[in-house]
C-alpha cells in the first residue's frame, strides 16, 4: 500500500497595496523568484518519492515445506472415519498428517486407512482438500498397498512406500518375506483438479524422493559421507550402473550453488568419457548429491524429454555420428533392464535416427519411475551414453 504524498501551499497575503518603488519592486521581484524555486524543487523531490515508492516490490508469502499442524478438528481420527467411511470391523485410521499440498497457504489432509486382520498389512490412502469444511473434497485415493505407508515430502508431494509383488526381489516370496521395494510421488495438478504420478528427477543414488529424503537422515547422521561430494557420486554411477573402473578419472567442469557437472572418464582400456549433471536433495545447501543426467558429445535423445511418462510402445528420436550402432534401454524401479532395442545412425555426419521401443513393467496397478538410456559401446565396454529420468506406466 503506497502512503498518499500531500503537497502544501502556501498563501500570500498582502494587506497594503502601495505602489511599488523602484527598491521595493525589485526585493519583491527576488522574493518571488525565490518563492517559486522551493516550490518547483518541493514539487521534484515529492514526485521523485513516489516513484520510488511504486518500484517497491510486493512481498511474496512463503509456503512451509513438509508435514504441518493440522487444525484441531482435522486432527481427529474420529472425523476422519466419519468422512472416509470406516466400518470398525473391517478398517481404522491409522495416521493423519497435513501439509500445503496445493502449493497455496491452504491445508491439505494425508490420511491412512488400516485393513484389520490383514496379513502383513494393507493401507489405502486418501488426500483430502477442504478439510475443515461440511465436505471434504477427495483429490487422491491409492488402494491396497500391501505393507504400504505415505508421508508428505519436503517438497510438498505425497510420497509413498509398498511391496511390487512380481519384481525381482519379490516374485515367488511368501508375504512374510517379501520386501517394500516400490516407491512413488504425487504431485498436486490444478488442471487435473486431483494428484497425479510424478517422476523424481534424479536417478543415481537415490531412484525416489522417498528413497532419497531416507537417505539424507543417513547422511546428516554422518554415514556414507561420500554422497556429499559430486565427483564420487559420479565415479559410483559409472562403477554401479555402466559397469565401468572404480578408478574412473572425475574432473569438476562447474559447480555453482547446488548444481554440479563432472566429466568422468573411464580408466579401463576401453577408454570412454561422459559427462554427469547433478543436483543437491531440494535445493539445500547440505543435500546428498544426486544423478540427474548423463550425456556424451555427439550423442543425444531428442525424444521423449526427461521426466516423460512413457507409454509402453514408444517411439524414440535421437543423433549420433554416421554408422554408430546403439542400444536403447528402459531400466525399472530397480534399476533392473525391461525392454531394449538396437539401432544405427545411417547417412553423412551427425545423423537423425528413430527406434520403435517396447518395455515389459512388473507393476501394474500404476505408473513407476524408471530410466531411459541410449548407449554406445566397445566390445563390453559402454564408451558414450545418455540417460535421464522418465515415468513409466
Amino acid at each position: 500500500m503506497y502512503r498518499e504524498v500531500r503537497e502544501n501551499r502556501r498563501r500570500h497575503t498582502n494587506s497594503h497595496r502601495q505602489p511599488f518603488t523602484g527598491f521595493a519592486l525589485s526585493l519583491f521581484l527576488l522574493l518571488l523568484l525565490a518563492s517559486c524555486g522551493s516550490a518547483q524543487a518541493a514539487t521534484t523531490t515529492t514526485e521523485t518519492q513516489h516513484i520510488v515508492k511504486r518500484n517497491v516490490p510486493a512481498t511474496t508469502k512463503t509456503i512451509a515445506l513438509g508435514a504441518q499442524p493440522c487444525p484441531t478438528t482435522a486432527a481427529s481420527t474420529d472425523y476422519w472415519s466419519a468422512v472416509v467411511g470406516i466400518q470398525r470391523e473391517q478398517n481404522s485410521i491409522a495416521k493423519v498428517s497435513c501439509g500445503h499440498l496445493e502449493g497455496n497457504d491452504t491445508l491439505q489432509a494425508l490420511v491412512e486407512v488400516d485393513y484389520n486382520g490383514a496379513s502383513g498389512g494393507v493401507k489405502d490412502i486418501y488426500v483430502y482438500d477442504q478439510i475443515t469444511g461440511p465436505a471434504p473434497t477427495k483429490i487422491l485415493e491409492l488402494k491396497d498397498l500391501y505393507q504400504g505407508d505415505a508421508r508428505i515430502s519436503g517438497y510438498n508431494t505425497v510420497i509413498t512406500r509398498e511391496v511390487d509383488w512380481n519384481s525381482s526381489i519379490n516374485k515367488g516370496q511368501s508375504s512374510d518375506s517379501v520386501q517394500r521395494d516400490l516407491y512413488r510421488e504425487f504431485k498436486w495438478a490444478p488442471g487435473a483438479n486431483g494428484m497425479l504420478p510424478i517422476a523424481f528427477r534424479g536417478f543415481y543414488p537415490d531412484l525416489t524422493r522417498y528413497q532419497a529424503e531416507t537417505d539424507q537422515q543417513q547422511v546428516s547422521k554422518s554415514h556414507e559421507q561420500w554422497k556429499l561430494d559430486p565427483r564420487q557420486v559420479a565415479q559410483h554411477m559409472a562403477s554401479n550402473l555402466l559397469n565401468w573402473s572404480g578408478a574412473s578419472q572425475a574432473r569438476i567442469l562447474k559447480q555453482q550453488g547446488v548444481d554440479a557437472t563432472i566429466s568422468l572418464k573411464n580408466a579401463g582400456q576401453d577408454g570412454g568419457t561422459i559427462t554427469v549433471t547433478l543436483s543437491r536433495l531440494e535445493g539445500r545447501s547440505d543435500g546428498i548429491w544426486l544423478v540427474t543426467q548423463v550425456d556424451s558429445d555427439a550423442l543425444l535423445i531428442t525424444q521423449p524429454t526427461p521426466l516423460d511418462h512413457l507409454a509402453r510402445n514408444f517411439t524414440l528420436t535421437g543423433k549420433g555420428p554416421t554408422g554408430v550402432s546403439g542400444q536403447v534401454k528402459v531400466f525399472d524401479h530397480l534399476y533392473n533392464e525391461i525392454g531394449s532395442v538396437s539401432t544405427t545412425s545411417a547417412g553423412n555426419g551427425a545423423t537423425t535416427f528413430h527406434a520403435t521401443v517396447s518395455y515389459t513393467p512388473t507393476f501394474n496397478k500404476g505408473s513407476e519411475d524408471g530410466i531411459l538410456a541410449l548407449f554406445v559401446q566397445k566390445g563390453n565396454a559402454i564408451q558414450g551414453a545418455v540417460m535421464f529420468k522418465a515415468l513409466l506406466g
